[in-house]
C-alpha cells in the first residue's frame, strides 16, 4: 500500500497519544489483539480495514478501526449494504469489475477506475435512499442523493478515516466479498471519528463482536 501522507499523520497521532497516556497504548493494544484473534466478524472488519491476513494489522490499523467502530456505535455514522453478486477482481481487471458494478440495483450506480490516488472510483445514487443505524432505537434514515468514494480490495485504516473526514463516508468493496458496504457520516461536527477517553473507548470498541445488518 506504500507510505502516504494520511498514514504518516495517523502514525504521528497514535504515537503521540500513546506516549502521553498509557491507557491509550493499552486500549489500542487490546484492539489489535482482538483483530488478530478474530474477535469481530471478519466481513465487518474488512469493510473498514483489510490486509492480506489478520496478522498484518498494526496498532495504527487498530486505532483507526476503533475510531470507526465507536463512531458507528455512537450513531455518528450510518451504514447500508448492497449485494453486488460477485467479489472484486484485482485492480488490472477494470472491465470485469465494472461489469459487476453495472448490475447494481437502482438507484445506485458505480464506476471502478483503478486509481492510484486516494480512491478507486465512485458510487452514487440519484434519488433519496435509506441508511441504517447500529443503534437499535434509531429507525432508517433517509439520505439525499449523493456520491461516495469507492474503495476496492485491501485498504488500511488511515485511508478509511481519510474518507470519513474528507468525503464524509466511503463505499467499501473488500476482496472476497459480494457485498458493498456504504458508510455515511451524519454528524456535522465529526471531522475524524472521535472516541472517548480510553476506559469508555474500550467499552464502545468491545460493545459488539458482530456487525448488525
Amino acid at each position: 500500500m506504500g507510505d502516504t501522507i494520511h498514514r504518516r499523520m495517523l502514525r504521528e497521532t497514535v504515537n503521540e497519544r500513546c506516549a502521553q497516556d498509557a491507557r491509550w497504548a493499552m486500549a489500542v493494544s487490546r484492539v489489535l489483539q482482538g483483530l488478530m484473534d478474530g474477535y469481530w466478524d471478519t466481513a465487518y472488519v474488512h469493510s473498514l480495514v483489510q490486509k492480506w491476513n489478520r496478522y498484518e494489522y498494526d496498532i495504527y490499523d487498530a486505532y483507526a478501526f476503533a475510531q470507526c467502530h465507536a463512531a458507528l456505535h455512537m450513531g455518528k455514522v450510518l451504514y447500508r449494504m448492497i449485494q453486488v453478486g460477485a467479489p472484486p477482481q484485482p485492480d488490472n481487471q477494470v472491465r470485469e469489475n465494472n461489469r459487476t458494478l453495472n448490475q447494481l440495483p437502482a438507484p445506485f450506480h458505480a464506476r471502478f477506475l483503478a486509481s492510484n490516488q486516494d480512491d478507486d472510483g465512485f458510487l452514487a445514487w440519484e434519488e433519496p435512499v435509506f441508511f441504517e443505524s447500529i443503534i437499535e432505537s434509531v429507525g432508517p434514515v433517509e439520505i439525499v442523493p449523493g456520491l461516495l468514494p469507492l474503495e476496492v480490495g485491501y485498504t488500511d485504516g488511515s485511508r478509511t478515516l481519510l474518507h470519513f473526514a474528507q468525503e464524509r463516508g466511503v463505499a467499501r468493496w473488500p476482496y472476497g466479498s459480494d457485498t458493498i458496504y456504504l458508510y455515511k457520516v451524519i454528524d456535522d461536527t465529526l471531522w475524524t471519528p472521535g472516541i472517548e477517553p480510553p476506559p469508555l473507548a474500550w467499552q464502545l470498541t468491545m460493545h459488539s463482536a458482530k456487525h448488525h445488518s
